[in-house]
């Protein structure tokens, strides 16, 4: 089963001041409960990771969970040694047994990929 949160204005409502991803979806499957947080965006990658991380921060420990990050955006960077994305990499990897993926829009990814 699989339930679809609205972050930014659900979840997290009339806080301005507070950096927070669009999505969280929920995945509950036995043995491998996960969290994916999605941030949409044009092309300002630092800023997705900003609001992903801050939002991670904010509820990832008390998921209890794998959590993942994706970043959908309109034009993929070459990001693949910048510091930022590399640093949220690692900490959901060694945190979270997660992991980030920045793709393009309209982009398949199996659930067996996450």
């Amino acid at each position: 089963m699989i339930a679809l949160h609205h972050v930014d204005g659900g979840m997290i409502f009339g806080e301005a001041n507070v950096q927070k991803c669009d999505f969280m979806y929920m995945i509950y499957e036995p043995g491998n409960p996960t969290a994916v947080f999605v941030e949409l965006k044009g092309s300002d990658i630092y800023h997705a990771v900003q609001q992903l991380k801050e939002t991670i921060d904010r509820y990832g420990a008390g998921l209890q969970r794998r959590i993942c990050a994706r970043i959908v955006c309109s034009s993929v960077p070459r990001l693949h040694n910048d510091p930022i994305v590399k640093n949220l990499k690692k900490e959901l990897m060694r945190r979270y047994n997660g992991s980030l993926v920045i793709f393009e829009k309209n982009r398949d990814e199996k659930y067996s990929d996450i």
